[in-house]
């Protein structure tokens, strides 16, 4: 019972459970993916086709890079240097430090 939880699956098709596994679980991710790789190939296109789907992959890892990064359009003002987190949290921590009374 747990293995089919374990590997529903749901697609542009339907929701589907194995009821019983072609392999044993241990190989079963890399087994498993490759099977409905396979299965599905050709009904499945992500909306906008492959070349839209690229371009929006491309342009989510330049965002989630530039978030690492902690330099954003947002988080530097129009007279500012980019700065990383670290030194963004090292300043703050130092004026919180100062507006302490000792």
């Amino acid at each position: 019972r747990r293995a089919r939880k374990i590997s529903a699956f749901v697609c542009a098709l339907g929701h589907f459970e194995w009821l019983r596994m072609p392999f044993g679980l241990k190989n079963a991710p890399m087994i498993y993916q490759r099977m409905i790789d396979d299965a599905l190939w050709g009904f499945v296109q992500p909306k906008g086709g492959w070349a839209s789907f690229s371009e929006k992959m491309r342009m989510a890892e330049t965002t989630d890079t530039e978030d690492r990064a902690g330099v954003t359009e947002a988080s530097v003002g129009p007279n500012e240097t980019p700065r990383t987190k670290f030194e963004a949290d090292r300043a703050l921590s130092t004026t919180e430090r100062q507006s302490q009374p000792s």
